[in-house]
């Protein structure tokens, strides 16, 4: 993550936090899910999921968080599936939370 040091107007790279999730396939293991978390805020900003063969299956961005109802919740989100050649941006303009259907 690249971030500006409003006095200085210098960039610096500070690293993320990156959660690996792995699942066994058999007798073998493999990274199924890498969900990557900005160092300042602690909320995940990418998630990357991967098949048992190691290429990536899906790669999500969450950006623009906002409160709603008391939740930080992304505003933002692409999604890109490689192997199908595809991706979605969505862009969430109101939330409703655990309201009854």
């Amino acid at each position: 993550m690249k971030v500006i040091d409003h006095r200085t107007q210098k960039a610096t790279l500070q690293p993320d936090y990156s959660l690996n999730i792995i699942k066994q396939n058999g007798r073998e293991w493999y990274l199924s899910r890498k969900v990557v978390f900005d160092r300042t805020d602690l909320r995940p900003h990418q998630q990357l999921l991967y098949d048992e063969h190691g290429s990536i299956v899906t790669n999500l961005h969450y950006d623009e968080y906002k409160e709603f109802d008391g939740v930080s919740f992304p505003t933002k989100i692409e999604i890109w599936r490689p192997e199908e050649e595809y991706s979605i941006k969505l862009e969430v303009t109101k939330l409703a939370i655990n309201e009854p259907i």
